[in-house]
């Protein structure tokens, strides 16, 4: 079932080698800073999926090809080709954690996350969001899951999501709810319950918790080696532990 989804992938990495593409890198790497470090795309998308911890490198390279894909010049299809490339790896896990919702038709998972994704790079507000990777394919997964418990909902199933999604054993210490009220506002109000006990480990231990990631795609969609994500998330949880042992 993941030949189309991996034959896609191909397909935008054939595409990017074309001649149209190299001269609109060119043309990006011209206007924006953060990109004239790398000779060409496939230098910087080897960078994007590096196992560094240069998080903030990778999240301003990220950060400037979305501008440039929300612009309305000649290279904005080069733009957002690149950016969809750089978040591969983001975008393979989530289409993992959904496939089984969606065996008889496959395809329609692929066109969701990636329709989901473009929109996502087009419309982010990048004055106001920090982490790119994380909020684009975060966001994209949410709106996913909530399309499927909608469509189960009006046929009358009584199947959820919620066996993939696990969420955090101690939801009352925190005021979390995952069966009642807005998720979003509900994980928003969970995060500031965590940061002052992790710091910007919350992210990461929500994206495992909340969204049901593996310690290695939250590491990855935060810009994290997953390594260094498995020994930060290891210590956030024994910090949670010690607090709630209290």
């Amino acid at each position: 079932m993941r030949r189309a989804w991996c034959e896609l992938h191909r397909g935008m990495v054939r595409d990017l080698n074309r001649f149209k593409h190299q001269q609109g890198f060119r043309e990006i790497r011209a206007r924006q800073d953060a990109l004239t470090r790398f000779s060409d795309p496939a230098t910087l998308l080897a960078f994007q999926s590096g196992a560094g911890e240069e998080f903030l490198a990778r999240n301003e390279v990220l950060r400037a090809l979305c501008h440039e894909a929300k612009s309305e010049a000649s290279s904005g299809d080069t733009s957002l080709l690149m950016a969809l490339l750089a978040l591969w790896p983001g975008m393979d896990a989530i289409y993992g954690r959904l496939l089984r919702h969606f065996k008889t038709d496959p395809d329609e998972l692929a066109a969701e996350i990636a329709a989901r994704v473009v929109d996502g790079i087009r419309t982010i507000d990048l004055d106001k969001v920090t982490k790119i990777a994380a909020t684009i394919l975060m966001n994209a997964e949410r709106d996913i899951r909530r399309k499927l418990s909608g469509e189960w909902l009006a046929a009358g199933s009584r199947l959820d999501l919620t066996d993939d999604m696990p969420a955090p054993s101690h939801s009352s210490v925190f005021g979390f709810a995952p069966d009642m009220g807005d998720a979003d506002a509900d994980t928003a109000r969970l995060r500031l319950r965590l940061e002052p006990l992790v710091g910007q480990d919350a992210d990461l231990l929500l994206g495992v918790a909340v969204l049901g990631h593996t310690q290695q795609a939250a590491a990855i969609s935060l810009g994290v080696a997953p390594e260094a994500g498995r020994k930060r998330h290891q210590r956030a949880v024994q910090k949670l532990r010690k607090y709630l042992d209290g």
